[in-house]
């Protein structure tokens, strides 16, 4: 069936589970998502910046906010105020990790832990260079090199320059700083690992017994970094699809006000599949347990603080109830509206084609093409909104 002759529905099929960020804290390239329904048409001519210059590598962590929380020099759950490693030493009763000082180890786990934060950290900047020199393999026979926003916008910050629809820089500059960050992360890890060796050359059976315990421990606690890392390098994916199918439908020479049309449906399509997930999200989360207050806890009289803290969750747990149902109304109301403004300009966009003379229209390529684009932005949305949820319900996280 003709795209045009379809029902007006969005393919909702989830490309996949993802398995970090705090809760109030974005990223990067989420922030960016909204503004990449576009269709550019003007090629833009070439800035050319020295690749020497000193990198301001404070504005890399913009890229994935959580590296800076696991690259302290001592990872919070490897501190020696925290008893979890030395639990978990203990709980394993092997005689030959009991003949290790306790301290040993956990230098070895610290070194274990940047070397597993620097490894995702490098997987993130090859996707990145995969992209940009096209030798990521794709479903497509004609492989497209890009250079993804959020590196253009680091870029951008470190030099001190706008790269507007006029002017970008060149294909050098990208590709050179690319390498060059991949260069000092593989340069740290090699450090790490050379740091290892020496710690436990004396140390029989590490590779064996030791090592897998403690990295097993180590990746437990870098869960959500994993998660992290996949749900950037997801994003990266729609982001690298909708520009394909943005150069495939640039090819075929429509005027300002079909491209104007479709722009229009993006956007409906974008505002109705966002608050379709943040209503499904919503749904999801269960009605928070009332948090007793410190201040009443500490009553002196235990008459008074019991019939004060039943009087607390009493209001506590209505609130939460009344709180629910309004948000979950609203949202509601706020969907079914976008969803009429998505389905009205998808009718006028129909209409508009069957308006004008078969020779007129846009053609099989140019309908699917446009198909593909509304399905990326909505399986693009629903990898937001499941890493949203994980960000707001994985306890790993919050604590």
């Amino acid at each position: 069936m003709d795209f045009l002759d379809q029902p007006s529905t969005i393919n909702n099929n989830n490309k996949k589970h993802l398995t970090n960020n705090t809760i109030n804290e974005v990223p990067v390239h989420q922030q960016i998502c909204r503004t990449q329904i576009h269709l550019t048409s003007k090629k833009p001519s070439t800035v050319n910046v020295t690749p020497r210059q000193r990198f301001n590598m404070s504005l890399f962590s913009k890229i994935c906010p959580s590296l800076q929380k696991f690259q302290k020099s001592i990872p919070d759950y490897l501190m020696t105020s925290n008893p979890a490693f030395k639990q978990m030493i203990e709980q394993e009763n092997n005689i030959v990790i009991y003949s290790i000082d306790i301290e040993v180890l956990r230098q070895i786990a610290i070194l274990l832990h940047h070397d597993i934060v620097t490894g995702l950290e490098k997987y993130l900047w090859m996707t990145f260079l995969k992209y940009g020199t096209c030798i990521l393999k794709t479903t497509h026979q004609s492989l497209i090199k890009y250079w993804p926003k959020i590196l253009k916008l680091v870029v951008e910050l470190t030099h001190n320059i706008h790269c507007s629809q006029e002017h970008i820089l060149s294909e050098e500059m990208y590709t050179s700083l690319v390498q060059t960050y991949l260069y000092k992360l593989e340069n740290r890890l090699r450090q790490y690992r050379i740091k290892v060796s020496e710690k436990t050359k004396h140390i029989h059976n590490y590779r064996i017994i030791i090592e897998p315990i403690i990295r097993t421990f180590t990746q437990l606690h870098l869960q959500s970094l994993y998660k992290e890392i996949n749900y950037e390098i997801n994003l990266l994916d729609y982001e690298y699809e909708d520009h394909r199918l943005d150069l495939a439908i640039r090819k075929e020479n429509m005027n300002d006000n079909q491209i104007q049309q479709i722009l229009n449906l993006y956007e409906r399509t974008y505002e109705y599949e966002e608050i379709k997930q943040e209503l499904i999200l919503l749904k999801s989360l269960p009605v928070n347990e009332a948090i007793l207050s410190s201040y009443i806890e500490i009553i002196p009289n235990q008459y008074i603080r019991e019939q004060l803290l039943k009087r607390y969750n009493e209001l506590i747990c209505q609130y939460d109830i009344d709180m629910t149902h309004f948000l979950l109304t609203s949202t509601g109301t706020y969907m079914m509206d976008m969803k009429k403004l998505f389905e009205d300009e998808m009718e006028k966009f129909k209409q508009a084609q069957h308006a004008l003379p078969i020779y007129g229209r846009f053609n099989c390529i140019v309908t699917d093409l446009i198909q593909q684009r509304l399905t990326n932005i909505t399986k693009k949305i629903q990898v937001m909104y499941e890493y949203k949820k994980y960000r707001l319900c994985d306890q790993n996280f919050t604590n």
